[in-house]
């Protein structure tokens, strides 16, 4: 159960990084006038070039990726009140 848990921090801690670097982002380019993308492009592109940094540095081994992995758990308890809870 231990070894859950902390699985389940590391991809929160993942998850909610990515969104402040996302909105960050998204901020940065309304700030300079960055019509090229949306912030929704410009999300998926981050998740994109992430996805490939942890798929390159975990080589394949199943540990690493098992962190990853989405479940319903992680999903009701990190990413939905992000979704739910957005101020535009």
């Amino acid at each position: 159960m231990l070894e859950e848990d902390q699985s389940m921090f590391v991809r929160a801690v993942l998850m909610l990084g990515l969104i402040v670097v996302a909105y960050h982002l998204g901020a940065i380019a309304h700030k300079f006038h960055f019509h090229l993308l949306g912030e929704n492009a410009i999300t998926m592109l981050l998740a994109l070039i992430v996805g490939i940094i942890w798929e390159t540095a975990s080589g394949g081994n199943e540990n690493i990726d098992r962190d990853i992995r989405l479940n319903s758990k992680f999903f009701y308890m990190v990413l939905l009140p992000p979704i739910i809870f957005e101020v535009t």
